[in-house]
């Protein structure tokens, strides 16, 4: 795999997070090569899944929590939003924290993501103009 290009690693790494954040796990550890290559955006777009999996998991490592990061930082829209979700049920949900997720997710086209911020906005306190909100749809 040494020997292999960067582009065809990538590519061979979005396929893996498509389906598994263990078998993703397992790649970054077998090299730094490999690590930083799974650190790029087109992999934590192309990251789906197991998306509820790893926000359950009980046992977070730094790993994770890196990764995490990386998932936050890209906008994956999936992510993000079940991200958004988990602070919504919260007795004393973060709203700043959630138009933070939420505004990663539109910097990437998630047209998901437009939609549930739009949502938010409209729920939320002070109340908006309803031209404003169809306006930003």
């Amino acid at each position: 795999m040494d020997f292999l290009s960067d582009v065809l690693i990538i590519n061979i790494v979005e396929r893996v997070a498509a389906r598994s954040f263990r078998d993703l796990f397992s790649f970054m550890r077998t090299n730094k090569r490999h690590a930083n290559l799974c650190k790029t955006p087109d992999v934590s777009k192309a990251f789906g899944v197991d998306c509820i999996a790893l926000l359950t998991a009980l046992c977070l490592s730094h790993e994770k929590l890196n990764f995490m990061d990386h998932l936050w930082d890209d906008g994956n829209p999936m992510f993000c939003i079940l991200w958004c979700t988990q602070h919504m049920l919260e007795p004393m949900p973060r709203f700043d924290v959630i138009d933070r997720l939420l505004t990663n997710v539109e910097a990437a086209n998630s047209l998901t993501a437009k939609y549930f911020h739009v949502l938010m906005r409209a729920t939320g306190m002070p109340p908006i103009n309803e031209g404003r909100i169809l306006a930003d749809f």
